[in-house]
């Protein structure tokens, strides 16, 4: 008896071990029916979806990460990648970019109307310029100023042209974030409008003479501030779809040298040795062009400065003369 009881105790023990383990093979294979629900949901891929629709058959592979999945697909469409997409820190915030940069170039006006071109090429306007100065053979003090309005979308691509076309010396990018003013002035225009209604149904009830005075005294000061904030919306949305560029442009013979870092005592040497040679040609040049310049002053100056050396040697000769003469006539004899 005891070996038999024994014997259905393990029989026992054995079929509530293969039940358990049936019961938790069911219950993987639903959450792994789940799991891939929910990919498939995230992916925004279902039974009835656009490519089902189409009539293809779409069978989904999983990878081994939550981002993709690779479908393969019978039909005119070729295996491809469902990825989702990466979240973008500034979607949906009303941003206002602005630009400041200081360049210079030697080729002032084909510079000036490639800038403008490209401006018009991307959708965008000059704001504002001006163009002023002279230029020389070896020297030049033309500058140019623009605030340009770029579409935001645009202004990589256009700040990489300007850096290509000109030596940008300096340049500063600067990132409003006015979301939350832009929304608070998006809730008081509401609540202005909802009370404008309002006041516009009492008006329309109102017997009394001060209270029609009353109310449209109100509705007035509604109206204006209305326009004003909605003024205010409107130049948000420029300053948000176009980002400005305030540019400063020189003209200038040779490009400012990038600075160096400690440089040699040779280095130094050379480089005091050619600063002088360059100045001592340069002030050459200049006291030649004064000498030229003041060349007929001089010439008359030395007219007058023979004229009185003239004057001054008759004077000299007429003087020894006259004391000679008196000498000889006491040396004669009595």
């Amino acid at each position: 008896m005891s070996k038999t009881g024994n014997f259905v105790k393990l029989i026992s023990v054995i079929s509530v071990l293969i039940i358990l383990a049936m019961a938790l093979a069911s219950c993987g294979a639903a959450n792994d029916m789940k799991s891939e629900a929910h990919y498939d949901s995230y992916n925004g891929i279902t039974a009835s979806g656009s490519a089902m629709d189409m009539g293809y058959d779409i069978e989904l592979e999983y990878k081994g990460t939550s981002d993709a999945y690779y479908s393969k697909v019978e039909g005119d469409v070729s295996e491809s990648i469902v990825e989702s997409p990466e979240s973008d820190p500034l979607e949906g915030r009303k941003i206002i970019k602005t630009v400041n940069m200081v360049s210079e170039t030697k080729e002032f006006d084909s510079v000036l109307f490639q800038i403008e071109a490209e401006v018009t090429a991307l959708g965008g306007y000059i704001q504002s310029s001006n163009v002023y100065g002279k230029s020389y053979e070896n020297y030049s003090n033309r500058r140019a100023s623009y605030t340009i309005r770029i579409p935001a979308e645009k202004l990589d691509g256009f700040m990489n042209t300007v850096g290509d076309l000109m030596n940008v010396t300096s340049k500063t990018e600067k990132v409003d974030d006015i979301t939350d003013t832009y929304t608070d002035i998006e809730a008081r225009l509401t609540t202005l409008k909802v009370e404008e209604t309002r006041l516009l149904e009492l008006l329309a009830k109102a017997e009394k003479l001060a209270d029609v005075i009353t109310l449209e005294e109100r509705i007035s000061n509604v109206r204006y501030e209305i326009e004003s904030y909605e003024a205010r919306i409107r130049n948000y949305d420029t300053l948000i779809a176009f980002s400005t560029v305030n540019m400063e442009i020189s003209e200038v013979i040779d490009y400012t040298p990038e600075p160096i870092k400690d440089p040699t005592f040779g280095e130094r040497i050379g480089e005091a040795f050619s600063e002088s040679w360059k100045e001592f040609a340069e002030n050459w040049k200049d006291f030649t062009v004064g000498l030229v310049y003041a060349l007929p002053t001089l010439l008359i100056l030395v007219v007058i400065a023979l004229i009185i050396v003239a004057v001054v040697v008759i004077a000299v000769k007429r003087t020894k003369k006259h004391n000679i003469a008196p000498a000889e006539n006491k040396e004669q004899p009595k």
